[in-house]
């Protein structure tokens, strides 16, 4: 047997598929929508409309009242100026004011505990070579010509020889070093392939 189910406000006939218990005129008028609680409430007939405080788009009321008041496209032009009107941006290197406050001149300076070796291959001038070693194979292993994947830069004289070679004791001597700067001395490989020339050139050592 059919279980009848009525509408709790006024009582009508309805489906047991009806949202609330209620029938969908009565549905209609006891919305959140239609309710004076609702932020796009206005009069009852029709619903508040919230526009944009600089190029008055309309925008929805979550965006009005517990945001900036301001749509998508407005937000992402001030966020874009505020980076180019800061001095800061887009400078790369030599450019950045940092790039002089290091060594014994920085405040963190703890009397040169860090290795050469490190200093070195963390620098703007050692990825700057890596990447340009990277462009000329075209992000292709020169062991098993397989491009992509993770890539190192090899170096075909060693790095360390270089260091000892040309007697590089700071960071600013080796990036006056042409020779450690040299692509032709650098060749891409994967990891793999980059660990296994290193383990079969010190079995022959």
């Amino acid at each position: 047997m059919k279980i009848k189910r009525y509408c709790i406000n006024c009582k009508k006939e309805i489906t047991s598929g009806s949202k609330l218990g209620r029938c969908k005129s009565c549905a209609k008028k006891y919305t959140y929508k239609n309710s004076k609680n609702h932020p796009c409430y206005k009069d009852g007939k029709t619903i508040k409309i919230y526009n944009c405080k600089s190029c008055n788009k309309i925008i929805t009321w979550q965006s009005a009242i517990n945001g900036s008041g301001k749509c998508r496209r407005c937000i992402n032009k001030e966020i874009m100026n505020k980076k180019e009107n800061n001095w800061m941006y887009g400078r790369r290197g030599k450019d950045t004011p940092g790039y002089w406050i290091r060594g014994n001149k920085c405040h963190f300076w703890k009397g040169g505990i860090s290795k050469l070796t490190f200093i070195i291959r963390h620098s703007y001038k050692y990825r700057q070579w890596r990447d340009d070693v990277f462009t000329r194979d075209n992000f292709i292993c020169q062991k098993c010509f397989i491009k992509g994947g993770y890539l190192h830069s090899h170096h075909i004289e060693s790095f360390s020889d270089i260091i000892s070679k040309n007697n590089i004791k700071t960071i600013f001597e080796a990036e006056q070093c042409a020779e450690l700067w040299n692509i032709n001395n650098g060749i891409t490989l994967h990891k793999d392939c980059h660990y296994y020339l290193h383990r079969k050139n010190n079995a022959s050592n």
